[in-house]
């Protein structure tokens, strides 16, 4: 209870100082420290992260068909003519296909986009005028949920193997569980999400980071994964943005 307190007379203190309120369907996030483990040296690192907006919400399906509408966008997806579902490649599966690769039913356009890459997710970001949370930005969002749901409530929070893969072999609508303190969503489980973290010299890798329907309850994290290639399209990514103040 403390704890929310602080954060939300923190929130309403920048808010007033900045003279404004957060972007319709985002959150503020204030400032804060976390540990993330560097990706090739596998050592933490205390990282200071200034307050900035996030996504209450995972980009859904909906949003991403705008984006393409107005922009005629060719996912990379698209390009290749096939996409990654649960490991196997499955031809002509693209961003408005389930995680099974089987085209979407309108009625389910609500629910996180899958099938897209760190390539797609920038495009989105820069026409939608936000950009990808870093991974230590997205770390400190998913630390605003109390710790008690993070271990012991995973199933209030997240959608994951047992309440989403194993019942529904798919990701979930988003925003349908209990949001952390600051009113952000499914930043465990449902579709993992790409960040604006990007690692490696010669070969380049973006991190995901909060886990899938795929992840057992006891698998959730904070280090994340590395995607194979920044044009690599699968099942379990999707992603949502993050805004400057």
């Amino acid at each position: 209870m403390k704890k929310n307190l602080i954060v939300l007379i923190s929130i309403v203190l920048i808010n007033v100082c900045k003279g404004q309120n957060p972007p319709e369907g985002m959150a503020l996030v204030p400032e804060g420290t976390v540990s993330v483990k560097d990706k090739i040296t596998d050592k933490p690192q205390e990282i200071q992260v200034k307050s900035f907006y996030m996504d209450k919400y995972e980009v859904t399906v909906a949003d991403f068909e705008k984006f393409v509408k107005a922009t005629g966008y060719k996912s990379d997806a698209d390009k290749r003519g096939f996409s990654y579902c649960f490991g196997d490649t499955v031809p002509n599966v693209t961003w408005n296909c389930n995680t099974a690769g089987a085209p979407r039913p309108k009625n389910e356009y609500n629910r996180p986009v899958t099938h897209v890459s760190y390539n797609d997710a920038m495009a989105y970001a820069k026409w939608a005028k936000k950009r990808l949370p870093t991974e230590a930005e997205w770390t400190l969002t998913a630390s605003h949920y109390p710790k008690r749901m993070r271990l012991k409530g995973i199933g209030k929070i997240a959608w994951y193997r047992d309440n989403a893969y194993v019942v529904h072999k798919d990701v979930q609508p988003t925003g349908t569980l209990q949001p952390n303190d600051l009113g952000i969503y499914d930043l465990f489980g449902n579709a993992e999400e790409i960040t604006g973290t990007v690692v490696g010299n010669k070969s380049k890798h973006a991190v995901a980071k909060g886990g899938s329907i795929m992840e057992f309850d006891d698998q959730f994290d904070l280090d994340g994964y590395m995607l194979p290639t920044l044009d690599f399209t699968w099942s379990r990514w999707g992603f949502r943005c993050a805004k400057d103040l």
